[in-house]
């Protein structure tokens, strides 16, 4: 079952926090503005968190309590800009959350998200620590102090925002978890037993394999409205203060992997029949899991060089096969 009131949760969402912090949206823009001043930082991030811990702390120092504030009041401030709510396929969004990820993948896929910050609905039967999950955001990050880019997701769950961090400063995701923890450890000092890491990837990957997603199949991604033929960032418009760039009027749900979860289920039905029926079942279609291709290029007689590509999930062997390929340079 969807839950049909999302678009009205994250409008209350909005509101609290503009009423938590007045004038946050305006700060919001005021730190864009000054964005070369405050020496810059990529376009794939609306505005660093640096800001959220400002506005929160009123240029002070913030307490405990409110640390969980700033990622909060982030991701809120940068999904304001697009609000695009995505709407998964459950059979999909299952297939997707069971899946392993290779430990050689790539972080340049998360540059590929198809807005600053996506909202993404979880369908009924999942939780976090027993707390029912409604949903979770998902945007990057760019950290002014350690000059490196993050993956950030709020979790919206019944108890409250929780908060998961991936940093992107290593090539793999492996990698990239680990120097999570590591720098926890150095920070505090608390040194967490082996078991912790592993425990720690097996909880982030469902979430990053619905994202990569996301960051693959945007062929498969349409507006339930029919208004917009495909998710992105508003263009910066004109004014007499200069370029700015104005949110959208009105919120967009997404309905993601429907060709997929359709043929999925229409195969599912069919081994189905086939069993009971005592025929020998052909492999039934399923979704391929994210993986890597590499081959050779060039003259055979020649300088020759393996190009290495990322296969984002596949339908295979069922009515229509869905692939798309993003070369990673």
């Amino acid at each position: 079952m969807i839950k049909i009131n999302t678009p009205e949760r994250l409008t209350g969402y909005l509101r609290k926090y503009a009423e938590l912090y007045p004038g946050a949206w305006k700060a919001f823009e005021y730190f864009r503005q000054g964005k070369e001043i405050l020496g810059g930082w990529p376009d794939w991030c609306w505005c660093p968190l640096g800001a959220s811990y400002a506005i929160v702390g009123h240029g002070e120092n913030i307490s405990f309590d409110k640390v969980p504030d700033v990622s909060t009041l982030g991701a809120l401030a940068t999904w304001r800009i697009t609000q695009g709510i995505y709407r998964f396929d459950s059979d999909l969004f299952k297939s997707l959350w069971e899946t392993e990820l290779e430990e050689r993948l790539p972080i340049d896929v998360f540059f590929r998200l198809p807005e600053w910050c996506v909202y993404i609905e979880v369908p009924e039967g999942y939780d976090w620590w027993g707390y029912k999950l409604y949903g979770f955001f998902a945007h990057l990050e760019y950290d002014v102090n350690a000059r490196r880019p993050e993956l950030r997701l709020v979790l919206d769950t019944e108890h409250g925002f929780s908060m998961l961090i991936l940093h992107l400063s290593s090539p793999t995701i492996n990698e990239c978890i680990k120097s999570v923890w590591e720098e926890g450890e150095k920070n505090t000092g608390f040194k967490p037993s082996e078991d912790v890491l592993p425990q720690a990837k097996s909880a982030l990957v469902p979430y990053i394999s619905v994202v990569l997603y996301l960051c693959s199949q945007a062929a498969d991604i349409y507006d339930l409205q029919g208004k917009k033929e495909k998710p992105g960032n508003p263009r910066p418009q004109k004014t007499k203060k200069g370029m700015r760039i104005f949110p959208v009027s009105e919120k967009t749900t997404w309905m993601v992997g429907y060709r997929i979860g359709a043929a999925l289920r229409r195969a599912h039905q069919e081994r189905n029949k086939q069993s009971a029926e005592g025929t020998h079942a052909s492999p039934r279609p399923h979704v391929r899991r994210a993986h890597w291709h590499t081959y050779w290029t060039g003259p055979k007689d020649g300088k020759r060089r393996v190009i290495l590509k990322w296969l984002p999930p596949i339908l295979v062997g069922g009515d229509e096969i869905i692939p798309t390929i993003r070369a990673v340079d």
